[in-house]
């Protein structure tokens, strides 16, 4: 499935990103605007287009539970150069708590929107 299908299904609400009524949803998903969605779309996209080896709604969700954890500059993100981008991508995977939503063991998360303008300083 293609990053533009993966944005119409789930804001055609084809794609359920909770849990069974029986299991507490934990990550409020309904937090992240349409832009910002197409955006964290686009950033899987080019990293399995770059050679991810993981499922592309997958790292969808690990990006957008990221970004609602510790919000990302989805821009500069995007057109990261390629040692920082792979930084970011592989280090959210190896580190998203998947049934809280929170980076781990202290990752962060180079393109957060804190650090870059800590950076720029």
């Amino acid at each position: 499935m293609k990053a533009t299908e993966i944005i119409k299904e789930v804001l055609d609400g084809g794609v359920k990103l909770v849990r069974p009524n029986s299991m507490k949803t934990i990550i409020d998903w309904s937090k992240v605007s349409t832009e910002d969605l197409i955006k964290i779309v686009n950033i899987a996209q080019r990293a399995v287009d770059g050679g991810f080896h993981g499922k592309l709604l997958t790292l969808i969700m690990d990006l957008w539970a990221a970004h609602l954890d510790t919000p990302l500059d989805l821009d500069a993100f995007l057109t990261a150069p390629v040692s920082d981008f792979w930084h970011d991508i592989y280090g959210i995977t190896a580190h998203m708590d998947r049934e809280t939503g929170k980076l781990k063991d202290c990752f962060l998360p180079r393109y957060t929107r804190k650090h870059r303008i800590e950076r720029r300083s």
